[in-house]
């Protein structure tokens, strides 16, 4: 059987392009899609579902690795020990970013999104965090500003629910995810240090982390460098968030949803995907410099742990000056 190759995030750091760029190996052979967070699901499901996992996700091939790039495992405590039962033999690339960017991006996804699952203004959300982080931790202290805004009706509980998915992998049973409020945990996802080292213990000599340095990757599996990839260093961003011009360009999705038209099936015509994307959809604003230094600072102890792991990042990774 083919060996795993997990990329379990960081959520917003590139997985998409990695991923994208690793299926196109003949070695490596994709799932059905690149998400099924199957591992991020309650034990018992896992245990269930599990050579139907194997043996239906991805299609019969003697590939030597099958990649799933879903990217709740990071922050999983149990996905590292339920990838481990699978195949001990697992290989893991976990891909990082600077932790203020990623937590801004990860929050300028959900709100992009149609339904809006988040109401709240990344300003707030790091107010709210901020109040108590120094009291209750980063994790605590979000999970609290979660609590409030659930009850204040800002979130949407059922995000992660138990159809999650569905649209883009027809699956034999219902999502049911060991922490549902997962992808609202903007600072708290993008503390990478607890699960990379869970990672690192369950898969001792098979976990690579890098920061977009794609020859490292291919080194790690000992797979050979396709001479067309020479140079090029990481693809951008595959899942680029990006924001409709007009609320008309919201009400216009949601209506295609109710009739099946999903943005997944309009992706896959190209050349009308790509000038729908030019003509309805802009970037976001950039995080204002003071927001993004407020931000770094909450995540101060991050950044030196990896600024200590690997002098790289202090060029990499920068830190404004107060």
């Amino acid at each position: 059987m083919s060996t795993l190759l997990i990329i379990p995030g960081a959520q917003k750091s590139g997985t998409g392009s990695l991923v994208q760029l690793l299926r196109q190996h003949a070695d490596i052979q994709p799932g059905q899609i690149k998400e099924p967070q199957f591992f991020a699901m309650q034990p018992p499901v896992v245990a269930q579902w599990a050579r139907w996992y194997r043996q239906e996700f991805f299609p019969a091939s003697d590939c030597r690795y099958q990649i799933d790039g879903s990217t709740m495992y990071l922050h999983s405590a149990e996905a590292p020990s339920l990838i481990a039962a699978q195949d001990p033999e697992a290989r893991i690339v976990i891909t990082l970013r600077d932790p203020a960017s990623r937590t801004y991006s990860s929050w300028q996804h959900l709100h992009k999104k149609i339904s809006r699952p988040d109401q709240r203004s990344y300003t707030q959300v790091l107010r709210e965090v901020s109040s108590e982080a120094a009291a209750l931790g980063i994790w605590d202290s979000e999970q609290a500003a979660i609590d409030a805004a659930i009850k204040a009706g800002c979130i949407d509980t059922g995000y992660l629910g138990a159809d999650y998915g569905l649209d883009k992998w027809p699956r034999p049973f219902a999502a049911d995810f060991q922490d549902p409020l997962q992808l609202f945990r903007y600072f708290g996802l993008s503390q990478y240090r607890i699960g990379v080292e869970r990672f690192e213990a369950a898969f001792p000599g098979r976990v690579k982390v890098i920061y977009f340095e794609q020859r490292e990757v291919t080194d790690f599996l000992q797979v050979d460098w396709p001479a067309a990839w020479d140079g090029e260093g990481l693809l951008g961003h595959r899942n680029e968030t990006r924001t409709p011009k007009s609320p008309w360009v919201h009400a216009a999705f949601t209506a295609g949803k109710r009739l099946g038209i999903t943005s997944n099936r309009i992706r896959a015509l190209k050349p009308l995907s790509n000038f729908l994307r030019q003509k309805l959809w802009e970037k976001p604003a950039k995080v204002s410099q003071e927001l993004r230094a407020e931000t770094q600072e909450l995540l101060m102890d991050e950044y030196r742990y990896w600024h200590a792991r690997d002098s790289r990042l202090t060029e990499l990774w920068p830190v404004l000056p107060r």
